[in-house]
């Protein structure tokens, strides 16, 4: 089981949860999570990534680095508005940490070129590191439920 993190219409992050082959390297792993997160979401949350992105490449590197490389459907899907890049971004980001715990920061491409900003609202140049503060708590499992 691997968890997917889609958007709830309250702006935060909501677990989905699906069942996906364990087979295969990580990097084939990875790949198999970061495509069912491109199908969206099963229930009633939001779609992260844009319809027609497709992935070109995933790479686990041993220093913790993800890189994600998508192809240019997914430049070109986003509304040019900053939450839609930031949606992306943040949930591909806490989707592959929540799943490897050897990912410790992700790098996004985009056609196999360093992508600097979208939009010029958040700096891509550095791999960014996951934050889970995004994540919407499932009820009865906050501080004390």
């Amino acid at each position: 089981m691997v968890t997917l993190y889609f958007l709830t219409e309250s702006g935060r992050f909501s677990p989905e949860r699906r069942a996906i082959s364990p087979e295969g390297t990580l990097d084939a792993q990875a790949r198999r999570v970061i495509e069912e997160l491109m199908k969206g979401p099963a229930g009633s949350l939001t779609r992260v990534l844009p319809l027609g992105t497709g992935l070109r490449s995933i790479y686990l590197h041993p220093d913790g680095a993800a890189y994600v490389d998508f192809d240019a459907g997914f430049s070109r899907g986003l509304t040019g508005g900053s939450q839609d890049g930031l949606t992306a971004i943040w949930s591909v980001t806490d989707t592959l940490a929540a799943n490897f715990p050897e990912v410790t920061h992700v790098k996004i491409l985009v056609e196999g070129e360093e992508v600097r900003d979208l939009g010029g609202h958040l700096d891509l140049s550095r791999p960014l590191v996951p934050d889970m503060t995004l994540v919407e708590e499932p009820a009865g499992q906050g501080p004390g439920g």
